[in-house]
Formats: structure tokens, sequence, C-alpha cells
């Protein structure tokens, strides 16, 4: 196991602790107002100090971080799903259905990503699922362009003719033999899409188009500590860096798998 993976691992325990372990075992309420204690810095008791009407920040940025996170991974793993079946569909159904799905994928990619993305967020409202939905439709293309690509490059091989002529099912060929040899390249591009993702569900969440109110998200405690800023400062820097490591731990964790995969793919020889 190479550095980056080992270092990647390491910060995704300590996050995934934080935001899915933190909320079951520690009593917090991003919820409860203490107005004396409005814009308190941070102290030992309180390690991320109050926000505006006295909000509990590190309460507020643990919950928003397990919502970004949630909306983050289940919109990365949307987007493999979708990708990754048109991808197995377009590489190994003929030549008719694969022109008419790269067409569709070059229709999305025509799109800048960021304007589809607020378009629908603001046309669909904000709501988490909805985040979650935007992402799967815009972002299937990377996924799909990845499988598509590898799986015609496999699609004439000795071991996928044979498990044709010996009259296995598609979806058996696609199972057993297709998706083992492209799931290393596609675990690389979700843990680089769960990070573009997280960026773009703050960015939402700045806009006020990601979580609805009264929903602690990343970029919504940004937005908010964006206006007390001068007053303030740990309310706008702590949960920034709170996204800023979750962004650079996705990025760990995407390089070190793919130099991980690299050093096997450079030994390893499929099965016939």
């Amino acid at each position: 196991m190479n550095r980056k993976l080992k270092l990647g691992l390491c910060l995704g325990s300590f996050i995934f602790s934080a935001g899915f372990i933190f909320p079951m075992i520690l009593d917090l309420n991003p919820e409860k107002l203490s107005l004396e204690k409005e814009f308190l810095s941070p102290s030992w008791q309180n390690p991320f100090g109050f926000g505006e009407n006295g909000v509990d920040l590190f309460s507020a940025t643990v919950i928003g971080l397990r919502n970004s996170l949630s909306v983050s991974l289940l919109g990365a793993l949307v987007s493999a799903i979708l990708g990754t079946f048109l991808g197995l569909v377009a590489g190994t159904t003929g030549t008719r259905i694969d022109q008419v799905l790269v067409k569709i994928a070059e229709i999305f990619d025509a799109f800048p990503g960021i304007i589809l993305v607020v378009g629908l967020a603001a046309f669909l409202g904000p709501s988490q699922s909805n985040v979650v939905l935007i992402m799967g439709i815009t972002g299937w293309v990377v996924f799909f362009r990845l499988s598509r690509a590898n799986i015609l490059s496999l699609s004439n091989r000795e071991f996928i003719l044979a498990s044709r002529a010996l009259g296995q099912k598609t979806v058996k060929i696609w199972t057993k033999h297709l998706l083992p040899h492209v799931a290393e390249f596609l675990f690389v591009q979700l843990s680089l899409t769960a990070g573009s993702i997280l960026i773009i569900e703050s960015s939402l969440g700045f806009l006020g188009l990601g979580s609805p109110p009264g929903t602690p998200s990343l970029g919504g405690l940004i937005h908010q500590g964006r206006d007390v800023m001068t007053l303030a400062p740990h309310a706008l820097v702590l949960p920034g860096l709170v996204l800023v490591l979750c962004i650079v731990t996705f990025n760990f964790l995407s390089l070190g798998l793919g130099e991980k995969f690299d050093s096997r793919r450079n030994i390893y020889t499929p099965k016939a």
C-alpha cells in the first residue's frame, strides 16, 4: 500500500467517523440557540465556537459534514451505476445503440456542467434528494466513457470471444468477465467524482440551492460565516477547513488507488 493511499485512508477514517459516528455518540444539537454566547470564539469546551444566534458551530459542522458527505457519496454512486450500465450496453450490444448513447453523452458534454447543475437545482428546488438526482443526471457521462472505452478494448479478447462461443448470457459476461476488469478504473473515478460532487454540493448550499433551510451543510455554513466574517472569522474559516480536508482526502484516495492499480496492472495477465 503506497503512502498516498495510506494517508487517504487515515484521513477518510477520521472524516467518516466525525460525520457518521460522532452524531450517534455525542449530544449534538445544531438547532439549540444560546443568544448570550453569540459569536464567542473557539475554546476547549467549544472547539468551533458559536455562530449567529449562539448556534454551536461544532454541532452544526459535524451534522453539515454528515449531510454533505451523504449527498456526495450517493450522487457519485448514482452516477457510477448509471454511467457504467450504459457503458456496458454501448460496448456490447451493437453499433446503433452505441451511436445513440454516444450522441446523448455528447449532448450532455455540450452544456457547461455547473450551469446545468445550478439550472436544475433552481428548477427542482432546494432538497438533498434533488441534489443527488441532479448529480446522477449530470455526472454519468464520465463513467459511461470510461467503462465503454475499456469494454470496447476487451470485447475482442480471447476470454470474451470464448464466453460468447460457449453461449454465456450477456449479463453473465458483464458480471463475470467485464466488470472485474474495469472495476479498478471505476473505483479511482468514483473517489474523484465524490470529491467533485462535494464541491458542487457546497457551491449549491452557498447559493441556497442545496439543502433546504434549517438543514446544516458545509456550503450553507460557509455562506452564513461569510456574512459575519469580520465579526466572527471562525464561523467562516473552520467549516471551510473541514471542506478542504474532505476534498484533499478524496484526492489522496484517488491518487493512491490509481498508483496501486497501476502497479498491479503491470504484472496482471487476464485469465482466459
